[in-house]
């Protein structure tokens, strides 16, 4: 192993502009990406876009940074191309062992993944880690294709700014130094350049850093170095897949993903957040919600949703909010004594759905307690009452690091159309933000298209991922995130 950029010289103005360069990339692009991280964090709670927007920044500013790297380069006499890196692999002397063993391992790696892209195909692997990573993870198909982009530009870009181009510098203001400092100097450097990753982002980044400069030096070469970093990028991809969930083992705790019309397993789908199809402004003509009265789904429930076999449908009533149609409902938490009155709004709002059954002492038997469930799980839930009459709820649970779901979004028909759901939904969110979390994620059934609507119109996207819960309604479930 030896130094790459051994004998270069630079002076005058190209010597300059190379320190300059070089003490930005060591410097100054530690605090522009934390500047830059906390300026991410800030939108993406309130613009759906703003991670595609960061990802471009990141593209701008990297191959904006590699042409000032090339342009110094050709105006140096004393540094060439060859001297940071790029040309091919050597597979003579010292360095073939680092050639051949580089390929092999990175051929092995990329057949790992392919591998486990196979296996994890129709498995979930949740996204996990520090939150500040979490947050800039692709979760929507347009944030993966971009994202393949980013990985791509930060293989090449980085490698030639903190492998070859910082190297060549180091070489040329300290030609004494042994190959062993340059791992020291590359991994340090790679390491603070992501210090808006956290403490742990800047000791995995150095090591990983150290590595890439150990097959740098061995190999002569930039080639493997770029390979395997675009493949460590690339790897989320991967591995942020869904997997649909066990007959019946979903929520085992009793609550189905409702959120937002993805339906809770019992009773039909105690979770659909579906029911809100008039929250705001959609136009739901052709929509049972929209009635009021949607009448009967086949057969009737009692209020307290236990028939004779527990599970059954719901006759909806026609309620009266406030006593006046612009009186908005009071919000509060939920309290175990609202059960009878839960069952019956979620009930009445599956009813809307040929099919749809809920079994609550079967498949929801958190709605007996919900209060005690919700504290449980570490979450809250919250009903909207009007005229002493629960019109919507709505709840949110812990849901990996940085990420909360949201579950359980009902609104009764009469109580629609008047921005209900967009009020409970927010709720939610601004609980999230208010406890640090950076992401907001729920299941809606595939049939709740109002519900998609009004997620879509709140700047939730679906992530492509869908799962079959293998209840008594036989849903499917599409993810949202915002």
């Amino acid at each position: 192993m030896r130094n790459v950029a051994e004998g270069v010289v630079l002076s005058g103005p190209v010597l300059a502009v190379a320190v300059a360069l070089a003490g930005y990339l060591v410097l100054v692009q530690p605090v522009v990406g934390g500047w830059s991280q906390a300026r991410f964090e800030r939108r993406i709670r309130l613009d759906s876009g703003a991670r595609v927007a960061r990802y471009r920044r990141t593209l701008l500013s990297e191959w904006g940074l590699c042409g000032i790297a090339s342009l110094v380069v050709a105006m140096a006499g004393g540094m060439d191309l060859v001297d940071i890196g790029v040309r091919p692999p050597a597979l003579s002397g010292g360095a073939a062992p680092f050639t051949i063993i580089g390929s092999v391992g990175l051929v092995g790696s990329g057949l790992l993944l392919a591998g486990l892209r196979g296996r994890l195909r129709h498995d979930r692997v949740d996204l996990s880690g520090p939150p500040r990573i979490v947050a800039l993870l692709p979760r929507t198909t347009r944030e993966r294709q971009v994202f393949v982009w980013l990985a791509l530009t930060a293989g090449v870009c980085e490698e030639v700014l903190y492998r070859g181009f910082l190297l060549a510098v180091v070489a040329a203001l300290a030609p004494g130094l042994r190959p062993w400092g340059s791992v020291a100097v590359a991994g340090l450097a790679f390491g603070v350049a992501h210090a808006y990753q956290g403490a742990a982002g800047v000791v995995a980044t150095g090591i990983l850093g150290g590595c890439l400069t150990i097959l740098y030096l061995g190999s002569g070469s930039l080639l493997l170095p770029v390979l395997y970093h675009v493949l460590v990028d690339l790897r989320v991809l991967v591995l942020s897949t869904v997997r649909s969930r066990p007959r019946h083992a979903a929520d085992r705790d009793g609550e189905r993903q409702s959120a937002t019309g993805a339906r809770s397993r019992r009773f039909g789908h105690a979770g659909h957040t579906g029911h809100i199809g008039d929250t705001g402004d959609t136009d739901n003509t052709n929509d049972p919600s929209n009635t009021g009265n949607t009448g009967k789904a086949g057969g009737s429930r009692n209020a307290a949703g236990t028939g004779s076999n527990g599970i059954g449908r719901f006759e909806m009533t026609r309620l009266t909010v406030a006593g006046t149609p612009n009186a908005e409902p009071a919000l509060r938490p939920v309290r175990d004594d609202d059960s009878a009155a839960l069952i019956a709004l979620i009930g009445g709002c599956w009813a809307e759905y040929p099919g749809v059954l809920l079994d609550v002492d079967g498949e929801e038997p958190w709605m007996r307690a919900p209060a005690d469930a919700y504290a449980r799980w570490g979450g809250r839930m919250w009903v909207a009452t009007g005229a002493g009459t629960l019109v919507g709820c709505v709840g949110t649970k812990p849901h990996g690091p940085g990420v909360v779901e949201l579950k359980s979004l009902y609104v009764a028909a009469a109580a629609r159309r008047r921005g209900l759901g967009s009020r409970l939904t927010r709720l939610v969110e601004e609980e999230a933000w208010r406890a640090g979390a950076l992401r907001v994620d729920l299941w809606s059934d595939s049939r709740f298209l109002d519900a998609h609507r009004l997620y879509s119109r709140l700047g939730y996207h679906r992530t492509g991922r869908t799962r079959e819960l293998g209840d008594l309604s036989e849903t499917t479930e599409y993810e949202f995130t915002h």
